[in-house]
């Protein structure tokens, strides 16, 4: 009786046993579920979506009956899926946006180009008005014998109506000459144009100031000498062109004295402008040679350059003197005058420079010796018929031109062996024949 007692007893402990762990289990479970759900409504909370799906989902495998995670899981999908949808309507709307605002600046821009032609169109048949208004009042005013202003030329008393009338004037003097030249002068001395152009050379913009230059030195009106003296060394190369035409033509008494003020380089197409005024306005040639020593080495050249286009011969030993100068240009352009200078006296400095100079330099000093044709130039020439074809052709060249060499002298080369060299002499003969 007593075992039969004993063993009931320990399958009820057992039992007993096994519920405690049961409900031990149960309650981890609702720990880990708790848990779960805290982390998933944090990251919820801070829009960590994915993090909280995750969560969410751990809790549902822990309390499946539970619908509170099933029901986040839902919502998570729904909010995910928004914002896969959203940058692309984002992107849609931002490049909706873009083209309405390229249209509208669009439709703007072409408003304004065509206000702007409008009125620009306007504004030039209202010049055109004016100009010929203007030029047939001048026009009747130069051939008008009584000498009687005409009245609407005093109505003009805007700036732009006063600039149109200096410019038909200026147009009309330019291509006059004489008595109706001077009309034209008193008539814009009479108006007060002058006062119009000295206010021009005033102006802090530089195409402002080169044009009151310009009008002023065309009318002959020097009571701002000074200041187009002071643009002689202008940063801005029309300005400094423009005081330079400017002072050849208004300073009477030494109209290149400003070579001696000159510091900028004297370039190529400011040398062609004062050259093309010396002869429009037939200025009196001064002697160059007083700039041969200058320090600013353009304004050499262009003195050098004058020398030959006014044949001023009487400079020739200066000239020669430049035979060995450092500056390359000024040198070979010193050649090439002696060349034009056409004074035999040089054919020795000539030919005792040729050995020391390069292909160019000999080149140019057989170009000159050909147009002084001396029959002391044979042996010199004749002893230069080396490999160089084109030196040969400039020492054959020159040798042709010497009366007593002549032809027959080109012949004579013609039965040597060598072939270049007699391709030459037939060159040679082919053109003199």
């Amino acid at each position: 009786e007593e075992e039969k007692t004993v063993q009931p007893q320990t399958a009820a402990g057992e039992q007993e046993g096994i519920q405690a762990d049961s409900d031990f289990d149960q309650k981890a479970v609702r720990d880990q579920y708790s848990r779960k759900i805290e982390e998933a409504d944090s990251a919820f909370f801070v829009k960590e979506y994915l993090l909280a799906r995750r969560h969410y989902s751990d809790a549902r495998v822990l309390a499946p009956e539970k619908t509170y995670p099933r029901d986040r899981i839902n919502e998570i999908d729904v909010l995910l899926k928004q914002e896969r949808s959203q940058p692309l309507l984002d992107s849609i709307g931002a490049l909706t946006i873009g083209i309405i605002i390229f249209i509208v600046i669009l439709i703007a821009v072409v408003i304004f180009v065509l206000i702007l032609r409008n009125r620009r169109k306007r504004v030039d048949v209202e010049t055109e008005k004016v100009r010929d208004e203007y030029m047939d009042s001048v026009s009747e005013y130069l051939f008008d014998e009584s000498g009687a202003e005409p009245a609407n030329l005093r109505t003009a008393n805007t700036q732009k109506k006063r600039q149109i009338l200096i410019d038909e004037i200026m147009q009309l003097y330019a291509n006059l000459s004489g008595e109706i030249s001077n009309k034209l002068r008193e008539l814009y001395l009479d108006l007060d144009l002058d006062n119009d152009s000295v206010k021009k050379t005033k102006s802090p913009q530089w195409h402002i100031r080169a044009k009151g230059f310009r009008e002023l030195a065309q009318m002959n009106i020097k009571t701002v000498n000074d200041e187009i003296e002071r643009c002689l060394n202008s940063d801005n190369d029309v300005l400094r062109m423009e005081a330079q035409l400017a002072m050849v033509r208004l300073n009477y008494e030494s109209p290149f004295s400003f070579l001696d003020r000159l510091e900028k380089p004297f370039t190529a197409w400011e040398q062609l402008h004062v050259y093309e005024m010396i002869q429009r306005h037939q200025i009196p040639a001064p002697d160059f040679t007083r700039w041969l020593n200058s320090p600013n080495e353009t304004v050499v050249l262009f003195c050098v350059r004058m020398i030959h286009a006014f044949k001023q011969v009487e400079a020739t030993k200066r000239v020669v003197d430049l035979l060995g100068h450092k500056n390359k240009d000024i040198k070979n352009e010193a050649i090439i005058t002696l060349g034009e200078l056409n004074v035999l006296d040089v054919l020795p400095e000539l030919k005792a420079r040729y050995t020391k100079e390069d292909q160019t330099g000999k080149v140019l000093i057989l170009q000159a010796m050909s147009k002084m044709p001396e029959e002391s130039n044979v042996d010199f020439l004749t002893g230069i018929l080396e490999p160089s074809n084109e030196l040969r052709i400039e020492a054959a060249d020159a040798l042709a031109r010497i009366e007593s060499f002549g032809v027959r002298g080109i012949e004579n080369i013609l039965r040597r062996s060598d072939d270049d060299l007699q391709a030459v002499a037939r060159h040679i003969l082919d053109n003199k024949l």
